[in-house]
């Protein structure tokens, strides 16, 4: 019942609660039509690995952190950003940003 609900709001919020739920997919398609931020760049690079698209995972996390830093420390920190940037050799990248 709550996901019909969630269907009648395109925003952000919604976008967490699917990718929570893990209706992973359908998170992501919304998460393309909202506005581009470091937020919305994060949760794509989660949701990109989640859907085994490591490339667009990798650029959405670089994206996220060249337009804000601080998502670096929380990559480091995320389980599933950690692993995307130790199988990627993206630390050096990252360290460039920061």
């Amino acid at each position: 019942r709550a996901l019909s609900i969630l269907n009648d709001y395109k925003d952000y919020n919604t976008v967490v609660a699917l990718t929570c739920l893990g209706y992973d997919r359908q998170a992501y398609s919304l998460l393309v039509q909202l506005p581009e931020n470091a937020n919305t760049h994060y949760l794509g690079a989660i949701l990109c690995c989640r859907l085994k698209d490591i490339q667009a995972a990798v650029d959405h996390l670089l994206q996220a952190c060249t337009l804000d830093s601080s998502k670096i420390d929380r990559a480091q920190r995320d389980p599933e950003i950690t692993k995307l940037i130790n199988n990627h050799n993206l630390q050096e990248h990252l360290d460039k940003i920061n």
